[in-house]
């Protein structure tokens, strides 16, 4: 009975994951000055936008550019352009301009700042329980999943979603259904190695001007 008592305690202390204290560890790396989060998207990816237009009665006809985003590279090469369907309407074809410029002027302190980055201040997100469950750890880099509104704070840049407008809000709504994703820790120190999100499905959003 004692060695039976003694192997499930065993059992039981090494099912303890070593990531136990990484919200501790992320704790201190944070109160030292050092950043929890990557310096800018470290990572190429692709974006998919379709756009549309009308003119009083006249609905134009939707363009779709597929667009391969580099967020490392200097200004005026982030953005390459895979495929886009042809179009007859100027507004269209400026709508499209206008955002590969804008993707283009996103230098570093942008990509900090704004939706193309994954680095935030530390007083607004920080890694606690509250915010995230660990899935497990291996090779000293400890898996964090966010909860589905931080998921969608860390993707908007926003430290309070209350503070978000209507159409925010429909936005965030949206996201928080689709989006999913996790941060990679470094067990030791519990800097930021990495993090991947993916959209489960498409979402559309509709521009306004």
């Amino acid at each position: 009975m004692t060695r039976f008592a003694s192997l499930t305690a065993l059992a039981l202390l090494m099912a303890v994951p070593a990531s136990a204290d990484i919200f501790e560890t992320a704790a201190t790396n944070r109160a030292s000055g050092a950043t929890d989060t990557p310096a800018s998207v470290p990572y190429v990816h692709t974006a998919t936008v379709t756009v549309s237009g009308r003119e009083g009665d006249t609905v134009q006809a939707p363009v779709t550019a597929r667009l391969r985003i580099d967020p490392s590279q200097p200004s005026g090469e982030r953005v390459s352009v895979l495929s886009r369907s042809d179009s007859d309407a100027e507004e269209i074809d400026n709508a499209i301009a206008d955002l590969i410029e804008q993707i283009e002027k996103n230098d570093l302190e942008d990509q900090r700042d704004g939706f193309w980055c994954s680095a935030r201040d530390q007083g607004e997100f920080a890694v606690t329980p509250a915010n995230y469950t660990v899935l497990g750890e291996a090779d000293g880099i400890v898996r964090l999943e966010p909860t589905p509104d931080r998921r969608v704070q860390l993707m908007m840049g926003e430290d309070d979603l209350d503070d978000l407008d209507g159409q925010e809000r429909g936005i965030a709504k949206r996201l928080a259904d689709r989006l999913e994703g996790e941060l990679h820790l470094d067990a030791s120190d519990g800097q930021m190695r990495g993090m991947a999100f993916r959209m489960t499905e498409p979402l559309r959003v509709m521009l306004i001007a």
